[in-house]
């Protein structure tokens, strides 16, 4: 009798909802048990709330007006899921406040402040705090961004692992050399992954999590021969600097040995932007860095990453860089040979 191939898993969600368990946990002391959920409505919303953000540049004259959008279909379901995120984000800070009032001496007692505490009791030089609407604008900042752009990054490396299996070797083999018989990794363990942080690099100079940002010019400018007055909004794309073939030679070759230090001493700082640059650039970069590490070690160590050879993989560029139909990952055991459907528990 034959045995059954072994079935390969979507891993859009599991990691949408691991990167939103973990924002939540350590920005807001938040424990809503995310990942065991098959979908959350926070998740769902950000993904629609980004796809309808680039559906409407599509129809000038929606992007020109905010009346016309909100009069469509499209205007209307962006609405009802923004709400949802300002409700979410509202109620997260009103039971705070209820907390400190009920409890004053709670943040005394605390072994340390999350993000939510810090905004909260900020003052400026006058006594001045933040207002309810400041707060909320920097939690759904904080949750977007801690959330969104990790998972991203996170898919676009699991799907590189099982691309390129010799590299998947190196980077597990560097995660015993680190942990040992240890399960799970611990903070002093993260400097060491020299080679995961190669590999992630790497990755995410093919699949930058956000593709475009734009700046609004203070002066002119003149770039190339042409003319930007002051005012004008300029667009940086990631993903055409991170590809050009004047920055990076060999650009479409996965190549995680052209981030060492000999290799990259020459790269312009502005040439490789996963995370932006200057002064407004990703607050959480190393939040971010950090968080992929810790995910990626525990899924090695346990599983070996297999590409579902049946599925193709298509890109596309919405708020963040996607998969318009996922990616389908089968998770061998290692040392057992069995496969698994539900990655999200080994987290």
């Amino acid at each position: 009798m034959m045995k059954e191939s072994p079935k390969s898993i979507d891993i859009t969600d599991v990691l949408n909802l691991a990167t939103l368990d973990v924002i939540l946990r350590c920005a807001l002391s938040y424990g809503g048990d995310i990942q065991r959920q098959e979908k959350h409505p926070y998740a769902t919303a950000v993904h629609r709330i980004g796809l309808l953000m680039i559906r409407r540049l599509m129809y000038p004259w929606q992007f020109l007006s905010w009346t016309l959008y909100m009069m469509s279909a499209d205007g209307q379901e962006y609405k009802r899921h923004l709400d949802y995120v300002h409700g979410f984000a509202d109620d997260l800070i009103a039971k705070r406040k209820i907390a400190l009032a009920e409890d004053p001496s709670l943040l005394e007692r605390k072994h340390r402040l999350d993000f939510l505490d810090i905004l909260m009791t900020a003052k400026d030089e006058s006594g001045v705090g933040l207002t309810d609407q400041e707060i909320r604008d920097e939690v759904d900042t904080f949750m977007f961004g801690g959330n969104d752009t990790t998972s991203t990054a996170l898919k676009w490396a699991v799907y590189n692992l099982g691309k390129y299996p010799d590299e998947q070797d190196k980077v597990y083999r560097e995660v015993c050399d680190v942990t040992g018989d240890r399960k799970y990794i611990e903070w002093e363990d993260l400097g060491k992954l020299q080679r995961m942080t190669l590999f992630m690099k790497e990755s995410m100079r093919l699949y930058p999590p956000a593709t475009i940002t734009t700046r609004l010019i203070n002066e002119p400018l003149e770039l190339d021969g042409v003319y930007f007055p002051a005012g004008t909004s300029v667009s940086v794309n990631f993903y055409y600097i991170h590809r050009h073939p004047d920055v990076y030679p060999d650009h479409s070759v996965f190549r995680p040995e052209r981030f060492l230090p000999e290799n990259s001493k020459d790269l312009d700082p502005y040439a490789f932007l996963p995370f932006s640059a200057g002064p407004r650039n990703c607050i959480g970069q190393n939040f971010s860095m950090n968080e992929q590490k810790v995910i990626l070690s525990r899924i090695l160590k346990r599983f070996k990453i297999i590409l579902d050879e049946d599925h193709e993989v298509i890109p596309v560029n919405e708020l963040t860089f996607r998969s318009r139909n996922g990616i389908k990952i089968r998770f061998e055991e290692r040392g057992l040979h069995t496969n698994i459907t539900d990655v999200g528990r080994s987290y």
